[in-house]
């Protein structure tokens, strides 16, 4: 079995938001350890769950093809509804 240090990539980066995002939810939303509302029907949390699972898998994609940035897939949307809010107004 391989061990951490032998991956073929620096999983460093990748570990530090994990642990970052389980803080922050420990902090703000403990609940969702227990209540797991993402897995009952089609409901608000599961579509926002589906949503967090894309932006991980992107921003795992990018970091993985070398093309890190500080920017996150929620940043990007972000900046793109502000864009195109600006755009009709």
């Amino acid at each position: 079995m391989k061990k951490p240090d032998d991956s073929i990539v620096d999983l460093t980066l990748i570990a530090k938001r994990a642990e970052d995002t389980r803080e922050w939810l420990k902090e703000n939303g403990r609940e969702c350890f227990t209540e797991q509302k993402h897995i009952r029907g089609l409901n608000q949390e599961k579509i926002y769950w589906h949503y967090g699972y894309l932006a991980a898998l992107t921003d795992v994609l990018r970091f993985l093809s070398k093309e890190v940035t500080d920017q996150t897939v929620a940043d990007r949307a972000a900046s793109s509804v502000a864009d195109s809010a600006d755009r009709y107004n």
